[in-house]
Order: structure tokens, then sequence, then C-alpha cells
């Protein structure tokens, strides 16, 4: 009796663990998916600027950020050759890092 329980609280130990790290993977992704979400709001508002003729100091003035951080985005609008794909503008900056 006394090996059974003794199994049966090792397999709850490692049952929970499994548990604890399928939840923290899962709020990692989470995170993940929400970074990606915010950076893909912010392309589709430097892509509307863009559209609308501001450059990139411009429109680093007006949203506080990086004039380089804004450039390197309008680089990538530029080579893509729209601003309408924001999905394909977020995947090229993402393998520039």
């Amino acid at each position: 009796w006394e090996v059974e329980y003794m199994n049966w609280c090792a397999y709850e130990m490692d049952h929970n663990i499994d548990k604890q790290n399928a939840r923290q993977e899962g709020r990692e992704e989470g995170r993940e998916e929400e970074r990606a979400a915010g950076m893909k709001q912010f392309i589709q508002l430097i892509c509307k600027k863009k559209a609308k003729g501001w450059d990139a100091k411009q429109t680093a003035e007006m949203f506080e950020s990086d004039v380089a951080q804004i450039s390197s985005i309008y680089q990538v609008i530029d080579a893509i050759g729209t601003t309408e794909d924001v999905d394909a503008i977020y995947e090229a900056l993402s393998s520039q890092k």
C-alpha cells in the first residue's frame, strides 16, 4: 500500500509540474501574441501617416518615437511597395531582428 501511495504521489507531482509548465508556456505565447498585435497596430498607424505623405521625422515626432525606428519601418514599406499589407511589413521587420 505504501509503495502504491508513493507512486501515486510521484505521478501527481509530475502531473502538476507538467500543468505548471503548460500554463507558463501559454502565458508566454499570449504575451508574444499581444506584442505582435500591438506592433501591427503601430505599423498600421505608421502606414497611414506614410500614405498621407508624412516623412519619418514627422511621424516619429507625432508618436514620440525614435526616428531610426520609424525610418526602418518606412524602408520596409518602400521595399514591399504597399502600405496595405501590415502582416508582410511586420514579418519583414521581425526577420530583420
